[in-house]
């Protein structure tokens, strides 16, 4: 599943301004959905970035 980054950026910016014109009870968890979902994405590019740093040191 492929993930862009600035269409979750957006995404996440409009459940915010929604919820906070008070729009949606259910914003909030939408918008701690994107979030986890956006922390999600950059933890994997981190972990594989760190997996290549690990075998370039011990290599």
């Amino acid at each position: 599943m492929s993930c862009d980054v600035t269409d979750t950026y957006a995404d996440l910016k409009s459940v915010l301004a929604r919820h906070s014109c008070g729009d949606s009870v259910g914003d909030t968890e939408a918008a701690a959905a994107l979030v986890e979902d956006y922390r999600l994405h950059w933890g994997y590019h981190v972990a594989g970035a760190l997996r290549v740093l690990y075998w370039l040191d011990t290599h």
